[in-house]
């Protein structure tokens, strides 16, 4: 009597798999850590040293097909960026901002960088070889990202001077790219493009054009 209870309460607490299908969804959190690269930039700009970020948010995931395996996903995030460069941001004693290529002024610099603060809308279209059943699986997240930066610093330091200026009217605050997320279980590689300049604006010693479009290359993290 007692094994077929046993049996009876066995058979009962175990899992449907069937059933957890139907709602099964790839909701997450993500960070992820990326190297950033300034590309279209005019002949007196250079990078000088590594520049980074760092991304966190939430993805909402929309499953399209009964599989469950091809879905949609919407988020929504933060991003935080560090750009060394020898472009000069900052205010001259008149009180006005400016941009000048520090190269071709006869300074020594010590630093000269700055960093920016954004909200983050990612849309993805995602594939990947997961179930309710496996938790490590391929995919493949492909889709487009929406900024808003709403803050900016910049920080110059020679031997004489040490200046920190924010929110230059130089930053291009609203700007859209691509991205691509591809990878096995927790750790992807990751790679994003924007399509709209950082800053815009003309460097005031040689008359330049800016048009500094950001290319990140990272891994991203996906946890449940």
């Amino acid at each position: 009597m007692s094994f077929f209870t046993f049996a009876h309460v066995t058979a009962q607490d175990e899992i449907d798999f069937s059933s957890l299908d139907e709602s099964y969804r790839e909701d997450q959190f993500y960070f992820g850590m990326t190297l950033n690269f300034m590309t279209q930039t005019p002949s007196s700009f250079s990078q000088n040293g590594l520049s980074g970020g760092f991304q966190s948010g939430f993805i909402r995931d929309i499953p399209l097909n009964q599989q469950r395996n091809i879905a949609l996903g919407i988020g929504m995030g933060y991003g935080f960026d560090v750009y060394n460069s020898d472009l000069f941001l900052g205010r001259v004693q008149n009180g006005n901002h400016v941009m000048l290529a520090l190269n071709q002024l006869d300074i020594e610099v010590d630093r000269n960088r700055f960093l920016t603060h954004a909200i983050e809308f990612p849309i993805q279209f995602r594939w990947r070889t997961s179930s309710a059943k496996y938790e490590k699986f391929y995919r493949i997240y492909g889709g487009i990202n929406i900024a808003y930066t709403y803050h900016m610093k910049s920080f110059y330091r020679d031997n004489q001077l040490n200046l920190t200026t924010t929110n230059t009217p130089f930053l291009n605050k609203f700007r859209t790219g691509a991205h691509l997320a591809l990878g096995h279980g927790f750790i992807n590689f990751y790679i994003q493009y924007y399509f709209d300049s950082l800053l815009k604006g003309e460097i005031q010693n040689n008359q330049d054009q800016v048009n500094l479009e950001v290319l990140k290359f990272g891994l991203m993290f996906y946890i449940l």
